[in-house]
């Protein structure tokens, strides 16, 4: 049995060795088939090989071709300002630079990477470094994409600034004053600040800049007030003589806000008066006309103080005498100066103007019959005497001194045309009197009463006891 096993194994063995030389000599005649199939027309192999290898390129240049964007909003930001101020050769000198702003580019690359790039996906930035010893004023502004995959991939092809333009200028440091505005307040209030933190605050930068700062401004909108005082934080910002907003990087403030508490007060309306009376007005001359502007304020205040102040007056002063001129003469008048402690001007305007008209004051004596001069009011139980009750008996006359403007005088001709009467009604008993004779214009002066003419006659009258019936 054994023997058996061994000589079929030995068969089995033969048999395999036999395959084994079959297969190879297959495999030996297939290489050298393939070796023969690869080496003939072989240039023409190539070429295909070539050619397929440029359809590739070709397809894949369709579907994601190269492709050139422009973008825009940059931020420039600016590295190691701070260290370069205080390099030891720069004592004393900072730098002034222009708007830092944005900028724009071209970025060229394919389209599956492009189509998508925004501002954010870039860094724009001047390295104060290396202007350290530049003579020059133009600091490189040097655009990269912030993906580190993007830096080989991309091109920028243009750029909208390339230099962030600066300068060494002296630094100075000033106080400010610091100004409120009051914003939105409602017609029917005034809003007052109470406090402020700050009046006056340190201003620091480039001294052509900070000589051109007239004040710190901090706008308070009060129109959200819930409550009649309140208190903000308010931003602060410079200004130039005209008002002008300064917008400027380089210059710094001790403190970039101010507490404020504001109040809101109450508005009333009431009548100015301005006094021409208290003009300077030289001997012989008078205030023939008088014009001034408002007639009325509104002022706020606490509502005690509103309730108690009823006019403002203003005194017509003048430093030298009023004469008359070719020209009326104007002066301007602060209200504010006028106004008592506690009392605030609503009003657009703090500004008066009054004018005034001079002309020569004279005077002029008329006769008149004391008959022709009206009697009135006398009083019952009293009588005139009988040479006044019948004019054509009495034949005694007064003169009468009438003083005023020239121009108005030399329009009366007659104390008849300035109808004077006397008023009796004070008269109590028999006897004589002095009473002061008075004119009767009617509405003849009503629109300019200070040209009325006038006068301080008297006239002495016996007054009888009325006869009895």
């Amino acid at each position: 049995m054994a023997k058996k096993l061994k000589t079929e194994e030995q068969n089995l063995g033969r048999r395999i060795k036999s395959e084994e030389i079959k297969i190879g000599k297959k495999l030996k005649s297939a290489f050298k088939k393939l070796g023969v199939m690869l080496t003939r027309n072989i240039g023409v192999k190539l070429l295909s090989l070539l050619l397929a290898f440029l359809i590739w390129v070709t397809i894949m240049s369709i579907s994601d071709p190269q492709t050139t964007k422009k973008i825009e909003g940059i931020e420039i930001q600016t590295l190691h300002r701070d260290d370069y101020n205080a390099l030891p050769e720069n004592v004393n000198i900072s730098l002034q630079t222009d708007e830092i702003g944005t900028l724009s580019i071209k970025v060229t690359g394919k389209r599956s990477e492009v189509e998508n790039l925004g501002p954010s996906d870039f860094v724009a930035t001047a390295d104060f470094n290396d202007f350290v010893g530049n003579e020059g004023n133009a600091l490189p502004i040097v655009v990269t994409p912030r993906s580190a995959g993007h830096a080989d991939s991309l091109e920028i092809t243009f750029q909208s600034r390339k230099v962030l333009q600066v300068k060494r200028v002296q630094s100075e440091t000033k106080m400010i004053s610091v100004s409120i505005n009051k914003l939105n307040a409602p017609d029917d209030r005034y809003a007052l600040i109470r406090e402020q933190s700050s009046n006056s605050l340190e201003v620091t930068g480039p001294k052509e800049i900070v000589d051109a700062v007239s004040k710190l401004v901090a706008d308070v909108d009060v129109s959200g007030m819930t409550s009649p005082r309140q208190r903000y934080q308010v931003p602060l910002y410079p200004v130039d003589s005209t008002g002008a907003r300064i917008d400027d990087a380089s210059l710094e403030l001790k403190q970039s806000t101010v507490a404020v508490q504001v109040e809101l007060l109450q508005v009333k309306e009431i009548p100015l008066l301005v006094e021409k009376d208290a003009a300077n007005v030289m001997d012989g001359f008078g205030i023939y006309d008088f014009e001034y502007s408002p007639k009325t304020i509104r002022i706020a205040a606490d509502d005690e103080v509103l309730r108690e102040l009823e006019l403002i007056e203003i005194p017509f002063t003048t430093e030298n005498p009023l004469i008359k001129s070719m020209q009326p003469v104007s002066k301007n008048f602060n209200i504010l100066k006028y106004l008592p402690d506690g009392v605030y001007l609503k009003s657009d305007t703090s500004d008066v103007i009054a004018t005034a008209t001079v002309e020569a004051t004279g005077e002029k004596v008329l006769t008149i019959a004391k008959s022709k001069i009206e009697y009135r009011n006398l009083p019952e139980g009293l009588r005139l005497p009988d040479d006044l009750i019948n004019e054509l008996e009495d034949e005694a006359e007064i003169d009468i001194k009438v003083t005023g403007f020239k121009p108005i005088l030399e329009t009366v001709t007659s104390a008849e045309q300035l109808k004077p009467f006397v008023d009796l009604k004070n008269v109590t008993k028999p006897g004589p009197v002095d009473l002061y004779i008075e004119f009767d214009t009617g509405n003849q002066y009503a629109e300019h009463p200070d040209w009325k003419p006038k006068t301080e006659t008297q006239i002495g009258l016996q007054i009888y006891e009325a006869l009895s019936e």
